[in-house]
């Protein structure tokens, strides 16, 4: 009778043991599909970071773009040439600004990617291979 007591008890152990340690292991698992959204998240953010920030020069310029505009308007004798020189560079400027929006070498702002979708997952393939 005391060999099947200590079976039995061996046997709770037993299951008590693997039982810890299958939880063990799943916490481990979402541990670390925690740590993986929490990366995309990040990724994510930067990605929202780099367009705004991209979104804001060009506002910037499309602000000073308007003004030498009202400038023209207002004054027929500026110097057209000069005001046609400063809106070729500004859209040179832009342009710039459009080339340099990218995150993992996906553009934010060229169009190439189509949806916001596209360019978030062409960005976590890109991280993840």
């Amino acid at each position: 009778m005391q060999g099947r007591d200590e079976n039995g008890v061996a046997y709770y152990i037993d299951m008590t043991l693997l039982r810890r340690a299958r939880e063990k292991a799943l916490k481990q698992e979402e541990i670390e599909a925690l740590d993986r959204q929490i990366a995309q998240a990040e990724r994510d953010l930067w990605i929202v970071k780099t367009t705004e920030m991209s979104l804001k020069k060009i506002q910037d310029v499309l602000d000073e773009m308007r003004n030498i505009a009202v400038e023209a308007a207002e004054n027929p004798k500026a110097d057209r040439k000069a005001l046609n020189r400063k809106l070729d560079g500004l859209k040179l400027e832009i342009d710039k600004i459009v080339a340099d929006a990218t995150v993992d070498g996906v553009n934010l702002l060229d169009g190439s990617m189509g949806s916001i979708d596209n360019v978030i997952k062409a960005i976590s393939d890109a991280l993840n291979n």
